[in-house]
């Protein structure tokens, strides 16, 4: 309050003057901070504005990179589905070409089992004919030489062997005149 009084009491240039010396005063040290300390000040605002801008570019820059990476992280979910389906394609063909591929080597394993039990079921069988043919000669010769034994005599031997003759005769004219 006293304070308060004392302007009260004061003559009104007074307080004016005051306003003046204040105000000047103020303006002086203003401008002694802006004459010392501009430059820095200005420099300082720069660099900052400078560091600020290129913060924000470079926030910028990232937030390009990371729009663009989600971009494709998104074209790459929504092909997704295309290359599943694409992968269970190829699959199926792989599975398909390698199904085909056994069941061509069975078939032609089966060719060669079959062609093989055939050459061996025909050379079995010539050697079972061969030995057929081999035990009824031995057979008709020991029946024979029995016969011979029992029931052949010295005119019928005879005859035998000038029929044997005849025939051995005929087959050579045969040949010789052919």
């Amino acid at each position: 309050l006293a304070p308060a009084t004392a302007h009260a009491g004061a003559p009104a240039g007074e307080e004016l003057f005051d306003l003046v010396l204040k105000s000047l005063n103020l303006v002086l040290v203003v401008g002694a901070i802006v004459y010392f300390a501009g430059a820095p000040i200005k420099a300082y605002f720069a660099d900052r504005r400078k560091a600020i801008s290129g913060e924000l570019d470079a926030a910028a820059k990232l937030l390009g990179e990371t729009e663009k990476k989600y971009a494709e992280w998104e074209r790459r979910v929504a092909g997704l589905d295309n290359e599943l389906a694409a992968i269970r394609e190829q699959a199926r063909e792989r599975a398909n070409a390698e199904r085909d591929r056994i069941l061509a080597e069975a078939e032609a394993a089966a060719a060669r089992l079959r062609r093989d039990s055939a050459a061996a079921l025909e050379q079995e069988t010539r050697r079972a004919r061969a030995e057929l043919c081999a035990e009824a000669a031995e057979l008709a010769v020991s029946l024979a030489g029995r016969l011979l034994r029992d029931g052949v005599t010295s005119a019928d031997g005879d005859r035998m062997i000038e029929e044997f003759v005849s025939k051995l005769e005929q087959g050579a004219t045969a040949r010789g005149g052919a």
